[in-house]
């Protein structure tokens, strides 16, 4: 039986962009799990653990008063030690005022950064190396086929 690979979740409403971050981290090691909304995204976290949670916050809408948005809110709070969030935005979503820093309490978070779109390759997995402590590939190379199931 294959090892469990570690767990990221996307949350992302664009399929080609969801299609393109899933086959990337994949590649490099990781099993993804890819959502389009936020209830969802909570819905999965309370099922299973993962490394990270990776969230684009430009195709993923959040409202005042937003019920998934109390629902994540209260997940986060709920956690001695949620995981890294990585905020994938053209702006940047953790500047003063900003309403998803409001509403969503990411100042709580101890581990979130943020990468601006667009955002090369290398930057992205850059980034979720450093956020999940995982330096460098995770078995094999790029390319190589393993059990995703």
């Amino acid at each position: 039986m294959a090892a469990l690979l570690p767990r990221i979740l996307i949350i992302e409403a664009d399929d080609a962009l969801a299609g393109v971050m899933s086959e990337l981290l994949c590649r490099v090691g990781y099993d993804c799990r890819v959502v389009k909304a936020v209830g969802e995204a909570v819905a999965r976290l309370c099922l299973e653990p993962v490394l990270a949670v990776i969230f684009d916050l430009d195709t993923v809408p959040l409202r005042q008063g937003d019920g998934a948005v109390t629902m994540m809110r209260t997940w986060l709070r709920a956690r001695a030690v949620p995981p890294p969030f990585i905020l994938l935005s053209v702006y940047d979503p953790l500047g003063s005022g900003n309403p998803v820093q409001r509403n969503l309490h990411f100042d709580l978070h101890p581990r979130i950064e943020w990468l601006r779109k667009p955002f090369r390759n290398e930057e992205f997995l850059a980034m979720i190396r450093t956020m999940t402590g995982r330096g460098g590939l995770v078995e094999g190379k790029v390319g190589d086929q393993q059990d995703r199931k």
